[in-house]
């Protein structure tokens, strides 16, 4: 049987995605509700996708639409939840009021189990959410900087995706700062991904500085925990 999502508390955006912003929820079970956690990824019209689920690229076309969400353990459900319809709402300031409907399609695994609710939409179903012609409004309020961990590091390898910057959007240039050394400095490597030459020694948390082409800076504090993990995403309290 689906579960009703739903908001009836003003969102929260304590950050991020790919473009991920985060925003306190409320879950219904049919009697009262639960805490939960919202977030978006991909493209900010994107369809999402079907890929723990099978379904592909099938989720951009009806009867899904885009209208599609990723769901941590406790609603993926080892696969059984793969399917299943949640209606959700947001209050703030940005948000319509009016519930939304999604259908679980893919899994959010990680960090997002750190709440027991964790539904990652894809861009286009948060913005359906929002008021009229607020949608990205909607996406990036609040957003902070996230850094996601590249697959292929090692002990003397680091390299991490800088996600959801505000102001100019991109990386003039990047530094590292670990637990016990100064700052390293970094490169990109492709895309968003900037990389560094680290040792054994290395310890975390990590911090970065990060400067845009146009000269402006910011030092995000402890971003990355002494365990990172690798394709895990970690989400900053800093942005522009």
């Amino acid at each position: 049987m689906a579960l009703n999502l739903k908001y009836d508390i003003p969102i929260s955006i304590l950050v991020i995605n790919l473009s991920v912003i985060f925003m306190q929820i409320s879950l219904s079970f049919g009697q009262g509700f639960a805490p939960g956690l919202a977030t978006w990824y991909g493209p900010a019209n994107g369809p999402g996708s079907g890929g723990a689920c099978g379904f592909d690229t099938d989720v951009g076309q009806p009867p899904y639409s885009g209208m599609i969400s990723a769901g941590n353990a406790k609603i993926f459900l080892k696969g059984h939840g793969c399917g299943q319809c949640f209606q959700m709402q947001c209050s703030a300031d940005l948000c319509s009021g009016k519930p939304i409907t999604v259908t679980i399609t893919d899994e959010c695994p990680g960090h997002c189990d750190d709440v027991p609710f964790h539904f990652d939409l894809s861009g286009h179903a948060f913005g359906a959410m929002a008021k009229p012609g607020q949608e990205n409004n909607l996406r990036q309020r609040g957003a902070k900087i996230a850094f996601k961990i590249d697959k292929g590091i090692n002990p003397n390898y680091f390299a991490c995706a800088v996600e959801s910057i505000n102001g100019d959007g991109d990386i003039g240039s990047m530094q590292l700062k670990p637990a016990n050394s100064g700052w390293i400095p970094m490169k990109q490597s492709w895309g968003a991904t900037w990389s560094a030459n680290i040792n054994r020694a290395t310890q975390g948390p990590l911090s970065f500085r990060i400067t845009t082409s146009s000269g402006k800076s910011i030092e995000v504090d402890n971003a990355v925990p002494a365990k990172w993990v690798k394709g895990a995403r970690y989400i900053s309290n800093a942005n522009f």
